[in-house]
């Protein structure tokens, strides 16, 4: 008995200890590093550790650890990231066992490769009873070419919840026992905890599980949903939180945007240029390549199947479908290369218009539509949906994941075919419309080719030795196509020991240069050394006050850093800059030297006085000018913040507004709204007064990013900048953008003066 205990025991063990090995390998040379260097680049992984040691220092959902200490003194910074609060449950224990940061990231990541493996080899021995089939799908899925095109993201490797989940799900089917549910809701939580992308995206796939495996059982559909939902209940407050961070700060993602992170239609042969075996390589996130085993297999039931009911009859009403949709498919190809070839037309009878084809976009469309409807209709996908086949159902919802992938608007090789895909249904749910990156479906598009790869290599009869060499064949031929040659293991951030210097006062740093990608992740990564928040940051988004400040440093406008000090700060200065001694030369009129290490100079910035506050009424402007974009000035006065002047150029240093009170008056201040064109202020901005007399005299001439900074750090969405004045005996207000932007206007989207 124990023998056969052992037999049935035995593949487990020994399966982990092979995808713990083949995960060492493919990773090399992470393990001799592993507390001292992160895999793949120094972008993500240094941001993802960051946020792995604050979820261990500071209470989680606490407003304090809302504010992670990047953009300072923004508040709510984490939501501008993932919070992986899923990793930290494995993170967090071991930091504090004594891990570094490095090590705790390291060992999270190795760890992603065996549980995903585990993982899959659970859900398709479930499916199978085969370890074989299970071995097929968990190398196909964990060390797929995709997942290695990812290994600088943590959250998307860290994705075993999703088949564990599904596990659970087809055991509760086949048992019907409550624990199997319990353990749907652990790992679905587990899983969104880990990676909000996965909230929404593996959304789709359990629903998607429900309608095939729960159509016609609505008893097990609202248990399954019941569960689902208490199990969503402890996301509500983060994903509220989120949202309304990112309406307080006006965070959205463009059409444009998501668009360019959306897969290209080819990008399912794409991979990694950095993989050993590419295949028309691509950077970003479209190298949706899942390996050949996870294609060939898919494919090669299909076309059996497909052979096998060859003679199969369909039915008249389904053969009727079909022969529709062929016919309009046939007729939207043809409209479709007629623009192409032509350009657009339109037909039109008897003066009355029939049909406009504007380009081959729209007909693709309808074309694809009713191709699909066709396959639909066909006998062997209605078999298919009436039987609930298992490897149809991964088949289909492979090629649903991967439509989703492409985005919004199909395209290859840059060029849009569809004028919309699978994804813009989608982008009218809630939440949907905040992702960035549609082609992070092709995680759940692998999972589904990996299972219904082990399902298909189950459906042959194999015996037990050729069964062990087709597993080693496919984890060779698996590990040769994800192998990256090139992989590096990057240090990670050195302490700057200028910090540590007796005299140096704790106080939020900023690190010179700003604004380069390495360079703030590396203050980033120097955070859990210091403990202090840094104005440096690195995120999904980049708030606007940072741009601002990015813009004003790279005018050496160091009078924007004022704007932050509302307390004393810390600048310091790299020596590897080749712009060092002109930092330090500007930096020093405003601060006093505190630290010198050879590689870093430290300086202390104290707060200016603070100005007199602008306050009195809104007064009456009788008319306002402008030397460019005249035919928009009334724009900057009719209340609509949604409209706009503009100088219609870039700014080239000769633009003025002059604004014209009618009678002398007492100015406080003038306000200058400019709502979502924050990043046409005023690059370098002197205002002049005249009274009565006309004649012209400065009465303010400072840093205009300096507003625009202090204006973009308030939780609003119309971005005033608050120009001081305090001048009397006005009757005219001249503003003069004396600076330069080679690319950016001047825009005021409504402009007022107040005083009295």
């Amino acid at each position: 008995m124990l023998a056969a205990r052992w037999r049935r025991a035995a593949p487990w063990p020994i399966a982990a200890l092979a995808y713990t090995a083949l995960a060492v390998a493919l990773t090399w040379p992470l393990a001799p590093h592993i507390t001292s260097r992160l895999p793949h680049d120094a972008g993500d992984p240094i941001l993802n550790t960051t946020i792995l040691w604050w979820n261990a220092t500071v209470r989680p959902l606490s407003s304090e650890w809302w504010n992670f200490p990047i953009f300072w003194p923004l508040h709510g910074a984490l939501a501008f990231s993932e919070h992986l609060l899923g990793l930290s449950l494995v993170a967090t224990p071991l930091q504090r066992l004594g891990a570094s940061p490095v090590l705790a990231y390291n060992l999270l990541f190795l760890a992603s490769f065996p549980l995903a493996a585990l993982a899959l080899h659970l859900l398709t021995r479930a499916l199978t009873s085969r370890h074989d089939a299970a071995a097929v799908a968990a190398l196909t899925f964990a060390f797929s070419p995709y997942r290695a095109g990812q290994l600088a993201h943590l959250q998307v490797l860290w994705s075993w919840g999703v088949p564990l989940a599904l596990f659970a799900l087809h055991r509760f089917v086949a048992t019907r026992r409550a624990g199997y549910l319990a353990l749907f809701g652990v790992a679905w939580l587990w899983q969104s905890l880990s990676n909000l992308y996965f909230v929404f995206f593996f959304a789709t796939l359990v629903a998607a599980w429900i309608v095939w495996f729960l159509r016609d059982d609505w008893r097990g559909a609202a248990r399954v949903a019941a569960v689902w939902a208490g199990a969503s209940l402890p996301l509500v407050p983060v994903l509220a939180m989120y949202q309304r961070v990112h309406r307080a700060f006006a965070l959205e993602r463009l059409l444009d945007e998501v668009r360019g992170f959306s897969a290209d239609l080819d990008s399912i042969l794409t991979t990694t240029p950095e993989a050993w075996i590419h295949h028309h390589a691509a950077l970003g996130e479209a190298q949706l390549y899942p390996g050949a085993i996870a294609l060939a297999l898919p494919i090669a039931a299909v076309i059996a199947v497909v052979w096998r009911r060859r003679g199969v009859s369909t039915s008249s009403a389904a053969s009727l479908v079909q022969r529709v949709a062929l016919g309009v498919a046939v007729a939207s190809a043809a409209a479709a290369g007629s623009a192409w070839m032509w350009g657009p037309w339109r037909a039109t009878v008897f003066g009355i218009h029939l049909i406009t084809i504007d380009g081959f976009a729209k007909p693709l469309t309808t074309m694809t539509a009713a191709l699909v409807a066709a396959v639909c209709a066909s006998e062997t996908c209605r078999a298919a949906w009436r039987t609930r086949s298992t490897i149809a159902f991964y088949i289909a919802a492979a090629v649903l994941m991967y439509g989703f992938a492409l985005g919004p608007q199909p395209a290859l090789h840059g060029r849009t075919l569809l004028h919309y895909g699978p994804y813009w249904l989608l982008l009218q749910l809630p939440g949907f419309p905040g992702l960035r990156v549609p082609a992070r479906f092709a995680t759940p598009m692998t999972l589904c080719l990996a299972v219904a790869a082990g399902l298909a290599f189950a459906r042959q009869r194999w015996r037990s030795r050729p069964a062990a060499f087709a597993v080693a064949a496919v984890a060779v031929v698996t590990m040769a196509e994800a192998w990256l040659p090139a992989l590096q293991a990057v240090p990670a951030p050195t302490t700057m020991s200028a910090l540590m210097a007796p005299g140096v006062p704790r106080a939020p740093i900023v690190e010179l240069p700003l604004g380069s990608v390495l360079g703030d992740v590396a203050a980033l990564g120097r955070i859990p050394w210091h403990h202090e928040p840094v104005i440096n940051g690195y995120s999904g988004y980049v708030p606007r006050h940072y741009t601002i400040l990015r813009i004003a440093l790279d005018m050496d406008d160091t009078d924007a850093l004022n704007a932050l000090a509302t307390e004393p700060i810390l600048v310091a200065i790299s020596r590897r800059d080749d712009r060092f001694d002109r930092w330090c030369a500007l930096v020093s009129r405003r601060g006093a030297l505190v630290a010198d290490d050879g590689a870093w100079r430290v300086y202390r910035v104290t707060p200016p006085a603070a100005p007199e506050p602008i306050e009195g009424d809104r007064l009456a402007i009788a008319s306002v000018t402008a030397s460019a974009g005249g035919a928009r000035v009334a724009q900057m006065l009719d209340g609509d913040i949604t409209t706009a002047w503009n100088s219609e150029r870039p700014q080239s240093g000769d633009e003025e507004v002059v604004v014209e009170l009618g009678r002398e008056r007492f100015v406080s201040g003038v306000m200058m709204q400019l709502g979502a064109l924050w990043f046409d202020f005023p690059r370098r901005l002197v205002v002049d007064c005249a009274g009565e007399a006309g004649v012209w005299s400065e009465c303010w001439r400072g840093s205009s990013a300096a507003l625009a900074v202090q204006a973009t750090l308030a939780p609003q969405n119309d971005t005033v900048l608050a120009v001081p004045i305090h001048r009397d005996r006005v009757r005219r207000v001249r503003l003069r953008q004396v600076g330069a932007d080679a690319r950016n206007g001047w825009s005021i989207a409504e402009l007022g003066v107040v005083g009295r």
